[in-house]
Formats: C-alpha cells, structure tokens, sequence
C-alpha cells in the first residue's frame, strides 16, 4: 500500500501545471500509456489479483468489490483498513456489480455465461446462480422492492428479478445494445442506456413497462442516478459529455455536461452533491456539481480510469484503471 500526503483538493491549484506536463508529456512520447502523473489524487492504492472490471461500494458496510476483466473471483475489501477480507470465486468475465444494501446481497452478472451470481455479503459465499438472458451486462437493485434489473446486451432486453424467489418476472424490450442501468429507488424508475440507440429507456418499476426514450449524446454507456435530487446521469463516450434527465413526470433533458475524452464509470456522491466521471482516454476524472451541472475540476488519474465508486458517509473515492492492478483510494473533502 503507498500513502501520500496529496489531499483531495490540492490538486486545485496544481491543475493547470499537471495538464500542461501531461500535454508535453504526450507530445514527447506520443500515443503509449502515460506514466503515474505526480499530483494525482490519491492517497493510497491496493495491489488486486488481476485487472478490474467494475467497482462498487456498500454504503451500508463500506465494503468494498471488484470484479476482473479475466480473473475469476469477486474481491472484497474493509474500507477503513482497506485489508482483503474475501475472493468469492466467480466464472471468468464477471463484469458487472449490483448491491442491495438492506439484504446485503451482492450481485454479479457474468457475461458468457449468461447467468448472474447472487453471494450473501456477511458470509460471502454463493447463494444461487441464476440464469439471465444471452449476454448479461449492466445490474441494478431496488432495494425498496427487492427488484434486481439486468441489461442483455444481446437481446435489447431488460430482465427483472425478484429478489425474494430469485425468479424472473419479467423481460422488457429496450433499445439496442442496452449496457448500464440504474435505477432511482425513490421514484421505482429505472433508466438503461441503449448504446447503440444514442437512447435511454425509462421504465416504470410498477408497470414493468418503458415509459419514455430519451435521444442523448453519442454512445451512451453508463447510468448513475441521484435519488435525493431525482436526477439520472448519462456518460456518452463519444460526444465526452454527461447528460442530465430530470426524474419529474416529463423526463426532461435538464443539462448538458462537457467532460473530457472518453467518459466511462459515473457516481453520485448524494452526501456532497457531487457527480464523479472517468474520462478513460484522457487519463482524468471530473467532478461534478450535481445541483448547477457546474464542472468543478479536472483530476489527473493513472493512465486509462475506467470505474469510479464513492463512500459519502467515509468521505472516501475509489478508482480502477483499464491496465492496472490496483485498486486507488482518495481522502474526499470539501476544502
């Protein structure tokens, strides 16, 4: 584990140096990965067993999970020691992580597989694996209802499972090659980005039916939803914006975020009103203002950031890189 003394928001004023470096930098070298940027933002990083995938917190717990991109296990991490506390083996290609914090079950599609894995996050061990669709992607959970929603890719559909029988109880058409999905507990509605639709697909929890598709930026891929707001946000990896769409009845397009190259992993800090985008091709992570849309700074990363999760109530920031085995954590505070 490496410690530093970098906090959170010193990189403020040592932005525009960073960039500048990281232009030359890249000007001198050309396209190959960039090296560790000295005034990143972190405070410590974790050696992983392999490269990850995706990353999620319990905000309940504060445990934290990574899955890998070939590595066949789920990893689980203490916060505040940030000790490894389990590997819950998993089929390779395990890709995406969805919680339920009130149940305290974990849960993993995996994608050649067409199945997805459901562990109990106080033994972690495997409860059941249950098959989904062709090709599952993104998973999200309403904890309220003990709903679990499951993007195929493949199929343009969405699984809904319930979380007490484990069964499917629906599949709903969406868009084309549905990836990330959230879902806004507070309102039970649950927002897919059809990536190749440049679309996302509202549906109503209640009704199991989409209620609305909204045209967003180019190749939209991931989803984080701020319920306190009732906001949701759409990274677009290739127009390098975020949209916003206001939870209301009319699902408005509210605000249009420019970030940097290639935004991919998005959360929401609700605690802090902050939203946290990985801009993968420009090495960086922005942070957003969730009330004005207001880009608050820029964040040099290691090379490649991919997934980004956050712990409001332990004020911590965790970071994963497409071509590196480590787990980053960042001191967050409003300095």
């Amino acid at each position: 584990m490496r410690k530093n003394t970098h906090n959170f928001w010193y990189l403020l004023g040592m932005l525009v140096y960073a960039l500048l470096l990281s232009s030359c930098a890249s000007l001198m070298r050309g396209p190959e990965t960039p090296p560790i940027i000295e005034h990143d933002i972190f405070d410590a990083f974790v050696t992983l067993p392999g490269i990850p995938e995706n990353i999620e917190v319990n905000p309940m717990t504060g445990r934290v999970y990574v899955v890998y991109r070939a590595y066949p296990a789920l990893t689980v991490l203490e916060a505040q020691t940030l000790q490894m506390l389990a590997s819950v083996p998993l089929p390779k290609c395990s890709h995406r992580i969805g919680i339920d914090p009130v149940s305290n079950r974990i849960y993993v599609t995996n994608k050649q597989k067409g199945s997805i894995s459901i562990i109990d996050g106080e033994t972690y061990s495997l409860v059941n694996t249950l098959k989904v669709g062709r090709w599952p992607n993104g998973i999200t959970v309403n904890s309220h209802t003990n709903t679990i929603y499951v993007t195929d890719e493949k199929r343009a559909m969405v699984s809904m499972i319930d979380g007490k029988s484990m069964a499917v109880v629906a599949s709903i058409r969406v868009g084309r090659s549905p990836r990330g999905i959230a879902v806004n507990s507070s309102r039970n509605l649950v927002y897919v980005a059809n990536t190749k639709d440049d679309t996302v697909s509202i549906i109503d929890g209640n009704t199991q039916e989409v209620v609305n598709i909204i045209p967003v930026g180019s190749q939209p891929n991931y989803v984080a939803v701020d319920s306190v707001l009732n906001k949701a946000f759409v990274s677009n990896t290739h127009s390098n914006n975020v949209y916003v769409i206001d939870g209301g009845d009319f699902h408005l397009v509210v605000g249009v975020v420019p970030v940097q190259v290639n935004p991919w992993g998005l959360t929401v800090d609700e605690t802090h009103n902050w939203l946290f985008v990985t801009n993968t091709n420009d090495h960086s992570l922005s942070v957003v203002q969730t009330r004005s849309h207001q880009v608050l700074a820029t964040s040099p990363t290691q090379a490649f950031p991919i997934d980004v999760a956050v712990d409001g109530e332990r004020k911590l920031l965790y970071v994963i890189h497409r071509d590196r085995r480590e787990l980053f954590i960042a001191h967050i505070t409003q300095e």
